[in-house]
Order: C-alpha cells, then sequence, then structure tokens
C-alpha cells in the first residue's frame, strides 16, 4: 500500500495557477476546489451582501471568488467578508491583492462545504484574528455567529430568520431575515 501526501503549495505556487472564475482556495498548504454552489447558496450570498452593503457607511464589502492573504500557507475566499476600518488588519494592496484578516467574515454552508466552513476555516479565522464569524445555513434558515474574545472564538449565538442579532464589529443590529430570499 502506497500513502499519498498531498502536495504543499505556498503562496508563490499558488499565485501561478491559471486565473479562473471558479471558487479555488490554500488552506494550510493545501488547495480546496469546491463544485459550484447551489442556487439557494448564490441567493443567500447575494442578498446577505446587499443587505450589508446597505447597512454599513464604511469599509468595504466583497463576495468570493476573491483572494485573502493570510499568510503563505492560507489564501482563503470566503464567500463574504468586510474590512471596515483604515485600522482593519486586511488591507487592499496596489496589486489588487487583499492581505490580512478581514474584521467579518460570513460562510453560506453548502453540502460539499459545510465541513471545511465549520472545521478547517473556523479554526483558520480564528487563527489569524478575524473579529467576527458567521456561518449562515441557507437551508434551515438559520445563522451562527462567533466572536474574538481573547484570541478564541465564542459563539454569541444561533439565531433563526426570524430573530435579530446584535453585531459587535458592525455595531449594528442586523435583521437575519434580509438573508433570506
Amino acid at each position: 500500500m502506497t500513502d499519498f501526501a498531498p502536495t504543499r503549495l505556498t503562496a508563490a505556487d499558488f499565485w501561478q495557477l491559471p486565473e479562473t472564475n471558479s471558487l479555488r482556495e490554500l488552506i494550510d498548504g493545501e488547495i480546496f476546489m469546491p463544485g459550484s454552489p447551489s442556487d439557494n447558496h448564490q441567493a443567500t450570498v447575494m442578498e446577505t451582501a446587499a443587505y450589508l452593503k446597505a447597512l454599513v457607511q464604511v469599509g468595504k464589502i466583497r463576495v468570493a471568488p476573491l483572494d485573502v492573504y493570510l499568510d503563505d500557507e492560507n489564501i482563503p475566499q470566503p464567500d463574504i467578508f468586510w474590512a471596515g476600518r483604515t485600522t482593519s488588519h486586511c488591507q487592499l494592496n496596489a496589486d489588487g491583492k487583499w492581505v490580512g484578516a478581514p474584521d467579518l467574515i460570513v460562510e453560506v454552508l453548502s453540502p460539499s462545504t459545510a465541513y471545511v466552513d465549520r472545521g478547517k476555516k473556523f479554526l483558520l479565522y480564528e487563527r489569524f484574528g478575524v473579529l467576527e464569524y458567521w456561518i449562515i445555513d441557507p437551508i434551515a434558515r438559520f445563522v451562527e455567529v462567533y466572536t474574538l474574545v481573547e484570541q478564541h472564538y465564542v459563539r454569541q449565538g444561533i439565531y433563526n430568520h426570524q430573530e435579530t442579532f446584535s453585531s459587535l464589529v458592525l455595531q449594528a443590529t442586523i435583521e437575519a431575515q434580509q438573508f433570506f430570499e
């Protein structure tokens, strides 16, 4: 029996790959390429991004596929991220690449990505200091909200589509129903 080790890539290797509109992420030196999202997933991404864009007055809201360079082995493409302030750890470089941990990341679950979103990405975003992490389930119609406290995520709550919650990083009350069509 032969053991196969996954090919490890660095950011330099990753950025040498051909440009694509497909989701392609580098996490802990490994490439993740999930299949195309469902219409329900994309509708939730679009509704959430539009709601956030209307809600926040500063910073930038961005949607995947767009790289966020965290370090030489980690370049995720969050479904949605917000780099809120000029003092944010996440900045747009002159070459058009986002570098550093966004203030807020939102991942919308899909059957093919739920394990990574709740596992590897959860730990990655926590490790790099993303201040708030939302995981939205478009089928069950709820959002889990995690806030970074002393370098660890603390679950603020799980909110169904009829509830509101407070976003500490956005300093706003969020209406979860706005995420769903």
